[in-house]
């Protein structure tokens, strides 16, 4: 993607998400332990270390960004199980993650778009409880990845 066309997806991706994250939760909503718009369980990988194991091919990234958006633009070779909305993303997470990643010791790094975004820590979580054992999340996100100057692949990731 040239340098000129990164900054417009970026903007439209993080437009996007202010809404699909779910970055926002009522305030009467009871915050618990367990909440993934409070805690932080999955463990980091930074973007380093995520490229090095994308080059290496060690690990399976997964964009926890809504189906739609993953199709517009996402991590190159990264597969889509969507975290958001929340009522439905456990259900989605059981039902794609055995499909797509059948092996539960394969390494995963899931994303979404920055930290306040808590897809890939619910997805994370729920990966978790399914008995996958090696689950990283990159925190900061296809907005990092873009401000770098990385690739990205989708349909409106070279226009």
């Amino acid at each position: 993607m040239s340098s000129r066309h990164a900054v417009p997806v970026a903007v439209l991706v993080t437009g996007l998400l202010l809404t699909a994250c779910g970055t926002s939760t009522p305030a009467a909503a009871p915050r618990t332990a367990s909440d993934p718009m409070v805690t932080d369980e999955v463990a980091h990988i930074s973007r380093q270390d995520l490229r090095q194991r994308m080059a290496d091919h060690s690990i399976t990234v997964i964009d926890t960004l809504p189906a739609d958006m993953h199709r517009g633009s996402h991590l190159p070779g990264s597969i889509n199980i969507p975290g958001f909305p929340y009522n439905i993303a456990a259900k989605s997470t059981d039902d794609l993650a055995p499909k797509l990643v059948p092996d539960k010791s394969t390494p995963v790094a899931l994303y979404c778009i920055n930290p306040p975004c808590r897809n890939s820590e619910f997805v994370g979580r729920e990966m978790v409880k399914l008995g996958y054992t090696k689950v990283t999340k990159y925190a900061e996100g296809i907005d990092d990845w873009v401000k770098a100057g990385l690739p990205l692949e989708g349909e409106s990731a070279g226009h």
